[in-house]
């Protein structure tokens, strides 16, 4: 009798133990975590990009501040691609691949799959000192992968810096990606090209773009300037078409008889938030940066103005060609992937990312194709030589190469050059002028208008300033 009263006392208890654990299961499930409401949540959103162009109220110190929008606090998400069928392709299909890309608007597809904001604790960026030295509040460095300052003297207020340290292909810490600098953090970025033995910085952006400040000049125009204690000298400019080359000289006042040779490569021809005119010029400017040999063994710097778009698609690039050369097959949305755990919004606009693709495709196409030019001679023979299979010199097949290289140029660009006022002005009318690359003439004349068949060709600053000058000497 005992026993039975036992049993059904036992019995009881297991019962609201069980019961008690069901709720509270429920409730936990129910509410948000601590993390979610703490004022360092993740902050995530699949798809979609930050709207550039809108303003927040609160700028940083003059300068625009991208549109926080609403968005989700969540734990980090595993990589979208995860789980899908493989993304790699092989080089020798990736031309192919790239244009059926184009041709189904697949770009746009696997765009959205990234995801966008902030997706790694940030706390050290979101402390009061430190929200006003990132441009934009919404994009800051991850706490994991941020560069640390460090602090030796009486200005060195704090060790934080909207820079994060970026792996190259199989090469860690190859790169760091960062902000431009502003007013605010130009003396932090001097401090970390000097504390960071940065022999190569790789700047994407203008000093100024549609009216709007983007980046501080961080160098002199002649002899020297200081930041701080860190001095700058410009012993050298090389100007080609679409970059500048600067020899810099910098130096620490804390450490006396010490200099360090820096070489800064700028690309002019990149527009904000869009991409440059075609990919040959930038393929070339890379190829200057990485023929550089420094003496200095610390990263890479690139920047452009908020140092995820422009920035991230040089650093994707470079990773993608090396991991080409080393496996034999590229995968561009794991490396774009791979970069967004470690800096928010790499590779930032889907427009930025087709052209990634594209002009990825054109360096597995062409492969090297500068040469210094005491071996010119030698690789002129070369090419000349003809293979008894095909019965063609290699000349020729490049010349395949190129010519499936060039699209043809759409239609709509050359309304004026079509234009039945104009048609008897164009001697082939398969070679046609383009409307974002004609002359326009201005010198009125009865009967005739502002079109002829002509294009403007890049010409290097350093022969127009020389044209200038011979022109004003006159």
């Amino acid at each position: 009798m005992i026993g039975a009263i036992v049993g059904g006392i036992l019995g009881v208890l297991v019962f609201c133990v069980v019961a008690v654990a069901a709720v509270i299961l429920y409730r936990r499930r129910r509410s948000p975590t601590k993390d979610a409401q703490s004022t360092h949540s993740l902050s995530v959103r699949t798809g979609g990009e930050v709207d550039p162009e809108v303003e927040d109220d609160q700028s940083n110190g003059g300068y625009e501040t991208e549109h926080e929008e609403d968005l989700v606090s969540q734990e980090t998400p595993a990589a979208t691609y995860e789980n899908e069928v493989s993304t790699s392709v092989p080089v020798e299909e990736f031309w192919e691949h790239v244009q059926n890309k184009i041709a189904s608007g697949g770009f746009k597809t696997d765009f959205a799959k990234f995801p966008a904001g902030l997706h790694a604790k940030h706390e050290v960026a979101d402390l009061p000192h430190n929200k006003l030295k990132s441009r934009y509040t919404n994009l800051v460095a991850y706490d994991h992968s941020r560069v640390v300052l460090n602090l030796q003297g009486p200005n060195d207020k704090s060790d934080y810096i909207n820079a994060c340290y970026i792996n190259g292909y199989k090469e860690p810490k190859k790169f760091i990606a960062s902000q431009g600098p502003t007013d605010l953090i130009i003396y932090d970025f001097m401090r970390m090209l000097w504390e960071q033995d940065v022999g190569k910085v790789v700047m994407v952006t203008n000093l100024s773009e549609s009216t709007k400040k983007k980046c501080n000049q961080y160098w002199p125009n002649e002899g020297s300037t200081l930041f701080d204690t860190i001095g700058v000298t410009l012993l050298d400019e090389e100007f080609y078409a679409n970059y500048t080359i600067r020899t810099l000289e910098l130096n620490n006042t804390k450490e006396k008889n010490k200099t360090r040779i820096l070489k800064q490569f700028h690309f002019k021809a990149w527009p904000d938030h869009g991409v440059p005119a075609d990919a040959t010029e930038l393929l070339d400017f890379r190829d200057k940066v990485l023929k550089y040999g420094s003496n200095l063994a610390g990263p890479i710097v690139v920047h452009c103005s908020a140092g995820i778009g422009r920035t991230g698609t040089f650093i994707a690039l470079d990773y993608l060609i090396n991991q080409a050369k080393e496996e034999g097959v590229v995968d561009a949305p794991a490396c774009v992937m791979t970069l967004r755990q470690q800096r928010v919004n790499m590779v930032q606009t889907k427009e930025q990312y087709a052209f990634l693709l594209e002009a990825l495709a054109e360096a597995l196409k062409l492969s090297d194709s500068s040469v210094p030019s005491v071996d010119f001679a030698a690789v002129y023979s070369d090419l000349c030589t003809v293979d008894p299979d095909s019965g063609q010199s290699k000349m020729a097949k490049q010349f395949e190469v190129l010519q499936e290289l060039s699209q043809p140029a759409d239609k709509m660009k050359m309304e004026s050059a079509r234009h039945p006022d104009n048609i008897s002005k164009n001697r082939y009318n398969w070679f046609l002028a383009a409307d974002n690359s004609r002359p326009y003439l201005s010198t009125p004349v009865s009967g005739c208008n502002d079109y002829i068949n002509a294009v403007f060709l890049p010409v290097s600053s350093f022969v127009q300033e020389a044209v200038l000058s011979q022109w004003l000497q006159a």
